[in-house]
């Protein structure tokens, strides 16, 4: 049983190939990735407030404030 279950995931890892490889060896118009690129903009321009919303009204408290100790980037230092 072990056996055939690491010839599955030894041939799962070898096939895996990520979605962007394989998009830009089909090849994809500059007008597609321009489209695709402002999509994930304004996703992510609507998802971070609205996150950072959900933790506020869930009660989440506030640890550090992001304002006065050097922004974003604080949170991933010591």
């Amino acid at each position: 049983m072990m056996d055939r279950l690491k010839v599955f995931l030894r041939h799962r890892q070898d096939s895996f190939q990520p979605k962007l490889f394989t998009v830009f060896q089909e090849g994809i118009s500059r007008q597609q990735l321009r489209q695709d690129l402002m999509a994930g903009v304004i996703v992510g321009i609507i998802a971070l407030p609205l996150a950072i919303a959900f933790a506020i009204a869930s009660g989440l408290p506030r640890t550090r404030d992001w304002s006065r100790r050097g922004g974003w980037f604080s949170h991933f230092g010591s």
